[in-house]
C-alpha cells in the first residue's frame, strides 16, 4: 500500500470531516487513509470511464444485485457527499443521482465512475464487501 503526501491526507480529512458533520475527525482520518491506502487491487482493472446520469439505473441496479440498499449512505460518504445532504434523503437512488450529478468536491474524491464505486463497496470505509466489489467489478472491466 502507498501512503499519500501530507498536504493531499489533510485536504482530503479536512473535506471528509466537513461532510461528516465534523462530529468524528479520527473517522473522518479513517476514511480518508482508507481510501488512500487500503488495498485496491480489485478496482485497477474496473473501466475509470465517467460516468453519466443517464447511467443511475444501471449503477442502481449493480448495488442492488449485490444486496447493498442498506449501505448506500457509508458508500455516499466514501465517494464524497455531504453527510447533512445524504441524511435527508430517503433512498440509493437519491444518493446515486447526487453523486452522478456530481453534487461534491470532484476534485477531491474523483470523478463518478465504475472504478469509484468498486472501491467504495470494497472499501473499509464504504460498504465494507469484497465480494461485491469483486462481482461488479468483473461487470466493468477497462475497454480493451
Amino acid at each position: 500500500s502507498s501512503e499519500a503526501d501530507p498536504a493531499t491526507l489533510r485536504k482530503l480529512v479536512g473535506a471528509i470531516a466537513t461532510r461528516t458533520g465534523g462530529e468524528n475527525p479520527a473517522h473522518a482520518e479513517k476514511i480518508a487513509k482508507g481510501g488512500l491506502t487500503e488495498d485496491n487491487s480489485v478496482a485497477e482493472n474496473v473501466d475509470a470511464s465517467v460516468l453519466s446520469a443517464q447511467e443511475k439505473a444501471e449503477v442502481e441496479a449493480a448495488l442492488a444485485n449485490e444486496g447493498l440498499q442498506n449501505e448506500w449512505k457509508n458508500i455516499g460518504i466514501f465517494l464524497g457527499l455531504n453527510s447533512g445532504r445524504l441524511k435527508a434523503l430517503n433512498s440509493m437512488p437519491e444518493m446515486i443521482e447526487m453523486w452522478l450529478n456530481k453534487s461534491y468536491k470532484v476534485e477531491l474524491f474523483g470523478e463518478p465512475s465504475w472504478q469509484r464505486l468498486v472501491t467504495a463497496v470494497g472499501s473499509n470505509a464504504g460498504a465494507r464487501d469484497k465480494a461485491a466489489a469483486e462481482k461488479i467489478a468483473s461487470l466493468h472491466r477497462k475497454p480493451q
